[in-house]
């Protein structure tokens, strides 16, 4: 009786090892997953931020685009009329040659 005594009494310490070391790794697992919880919000937190910044680039990028276009068309505009700036100064200068030619 006293040996079954004894064996009881090693395998319930045994046991106790046993659940300790098991709420160990418990308590070690749940401040993993506290930790790793953590991180996830950081990351969505900088996801969000990440998706603001990429909307507010888009934006940007066609406001650019839209100021390219409007310069372009100037610029084609101002090339026209320095085109007809330089015809009106070629068919002056020819008059002035003529006129120049008629007085000699």
């Amino acid at each position: 009786l006293q040996e079954e005594k004894d064996d009881a009494q090693h395998r319930a310490r045994a046991l106790e090892e046993v659940a300790d070391e098991l709420e160990g790794k418990l308590a070690a697992g749940e401040k993993d997953y506290n930790e790793l919880e953590g991180e996830r919000d950081k990351l969505e937190s900088d996801m969000l931020q990440l998706q603001e910044k990429y909307a507010s680039a888009t934006q940007y990028t066609k406001q650019l685009e839209s100021t390219k276009a409007k310069v372009e068309k100037e610029v084609a505009s101002l090339g026209d009329q320095l085109g007809e700036a330089l015809s009106a100064y070629e068919g002056l200068e020819k008059e002035h040659t003529a006129l120049a030619e008629q007085l000699e």
